[in-house]
């Protein structure tokens, strides 16, 4: 240790090797060269700072005691060296012992240790880290130091919209990094400009419509037909127009598709489909069926069978004929049908045969005499409808003579025409015969209608008359 003092006081410098060489420095109050030592507090006469050690403002840790830039003694603080930016210990280093200059990390969500640990004025080893956090670019490097996160995570630049390499102009994809280069996700091909008023390929420069796959292609107009007899030349407003300006085109029944649809029936719009028809294998006129159309060709429904006339005063089997056939047909005795069963027992019960028509006939029947000495009788009625008028004939055994009896009688209201035709008994002798009745269409009458004739054994009423034996 050397200490240093003033030239004017006679004494030179004195070497002091070991603790002889400072004999008498340790008596308390000791002046040396005018200064004096004061081994509490390690002060000197003069000294400008007497507090100041190595580390503190303008020295080394050794106390200056004349203030004339050279150290004194330096004394070691109690509690040892601290994390203060001094020299507390007095063994020529600062705060070793603290990991002061360390590189270090701080608090940001880097793993960089772009900082160094310090003492901050509480005394405490803190990381000084004034980098702001480092993020991972996308440049193939840890930026961030941190091995867990993916290179480029941090990028800013990394999951923004971007554009393909298509021809449109659409943000279809996202930046990704790949082997630390930023390129564009959008692997979908290109957008064309559609007919809708929208930008489909987000180029306003493009007009609406132009790249539409749909103009040029065949269309339909406006018409109710669905044939594409026309093209589609232009878009506007969003829409494709098409120059079909043909009529509408009507299903007819041909076996063709008139109208394109696939799905209408052959000839649902035939004017000739469904009007009303007569079949052409009954032997009427009536309108009985409509025309349908079948295998491309229009046919008639009516499968009815033939409506025959009736008399009836009604055009029956629509010819504009009214009971036609009907009235003075003459029909002939030859031709007369049995009536009923064909026979009825003219002395015992009440045995009835009976018929209705329209038109003038021919019948006969049997009167069968069953009992011994009994008068053989039989009623013959004939009832006309209202507004028609017939005739009653009747004939015993032939008809080819005179009538045995005619009831002729004429009215406008339903009216009956009757007879008892009787054989008186003969005793052991058959005495039946047969009886013909002749219904015919009054003469003068003008309508026609249902008739009804009956006849009954074992019954009377008057007029009356004989059937004799020949």
């Amino acid at each position: 240790m050397q200490l240093r003092v003033p030239t004017g006081v006679g004494v030179g410098v004195i070497g002091v090797i070991g603790v002889i060489g400072v004999i008498g420095v340790l008596i308390s109050g000791f002046l040396v060269g005018g200064c004096v030592f004061d081994p509490s507090g390690l002060s000197f006469a003069g000294d400008a700072d007497p507090a100041a050690r190595d580390g503190g403002p303008g020295g080394d840790g050794a106390i200056d005691g004349d203030g004339d830039g050279a150290d004194a003694a330096c004394s070691p603080a109690p509690g040892g060296e601290t994390c203060n930016g001094l020299d507390d210990d007095c063994d020529g280093a600062i705060d070793e012992g603290f990991d002061v200059g360390q590189a270090c990390d701080g608090l940001d969500p880097d793993g960089c240790r772009d900082g160094q640990m310090v003492c901050n004025a509480a005394g405490e080893v803190v990381c000084e880290d004034p980098a702001g956090p480092a993020v991972d670019h996308c440049d193939g490097t840890d930026d961030d130091c941190n091995k867990g996160t993916l290179d480029g995570q941090g990028d800013p630049n990394v999951g923004l919209g971007c554009d393909g390499d298509d021809e449109d102009r659409c943000v279809e994809g996202v930046f990704a990094c790949v082997d630390g280069v930023i390129v564009c996700g959008d692997a979908t091909g290109p957008t064309v400009d559609l007919c809708n008023s929208v930008d489909d390929d987000c180029d306003p420069a493009s007009l609406d419509g132009t790249e539409d796959p749909m103009l040029g292609m065949a269309c339909d107009g406006v018409d109710l037909d669905l044939c594409t007899e026309g093209v589609y030349y232009s878009c506007a407003g969003g829409l494709l127009s098409c120059d079909d300006a043909t009529g509408d085109l009507h299903e007819l029944c041909n076996g063709l598709d008139d109208d394109c649809s696939g799905g209408t029936p052959d000839g649902m719009a035939d004017l000739g489909v469904g009007m009303l028809c007569d079949g052409s294998t009954d032997g009427d006129l009536c309108a009985e069926g409509v025309t349908v159309c079948t295998g491309g060709v229009i046919g008639c429904s009516d499968a009815t069978s033939t409506t025959p006339e009736l008399c009836n005063g009604v055009d029956d089997d629509c010819d504009m004929v009214v009971d036609e056939g009907f009235g003075n047909s003459d029909p002939l005795c030859a031709g007369a049908i049995l009536l009923g069963g064909g026979a009825v027992d003219g002395d015992r019960s009440n045995d009835t045969v009976a018929t209705v028509g329209a038109t003038e006939a021919w019948y006969r029947v049997e009167i069968r005499d069953t009992v011994a000495y009994s008068e053989l009788l039989a009623r013959v009625t004939l009832v006309s409808p209202a507004g028609a008028d017939y005739d009653l004939h009747v004939y015993c055994e032939s008809c080819g003579a005179t009538p045995l009896f005619s009831s002729i009688s004429h009215s406008g209201a339903m009216h009956t025409d009757l007879v008892t035709v009787t054989r008186p008994e003969v005793p052991m002798v058959d005495r039946s015969f047969d009886l013909l009745v002749e219904v015919r269409f009054h003469a003068g009458a003008s309508l026609c209608g249902a008739w009804a004739l009956t006849v009954e054994g074992n019954r009377t009423t008057n007029p009356r008359v004989e059937c004799a034996r020949p």
